[in-house]
């Protein structure tokens, strides 16, 4: 890993060995850099109003160039343009690393 993913992607702090082995130069990683800063206004949150939380994450194991994607008509949507020409015509998701 270079130092530049090191110091972004901390991965001391937020992947196990197994991950870190997995990364390899050229991989193209989507991250949050806000994540955690949500996540800690949630849990204050949940911690004020006495609430809870469930989060599910059902990602992959392995990285993705692109998971940006979109659903219409039941089929699945990969590149850019017809997202762009049917913007709220379609479901559009991603994955996430929670």
């Amino acid at each position: 890993m270079t130092e530049t993913v090191v110091k972004i992607l901390q991965p001391e702090k937020f992947f196990n060995e197994e991950a870190k082995q997995d990364i390899k130069v050229g991989d193209t990683i989507e991250i949050c850099p806000g994540a955690a800063s949500y996540t800690k206004d949630i849990c204050s949150l949940l911690e004020i109003s006495r609430g809870a939380g469930l989060v599910v994450d059902y990602g992959e194991d392995h990285s993705f160039s692109n998971s940006f994607r979109g659903f219409m008509e039941h089929k699945l949507i990969k590149d850019w343009d017809p997202i762009i020409r049917n913007v709220g015509k379609m479901d559009l998701t991603s994955y996430v690393n929670f």
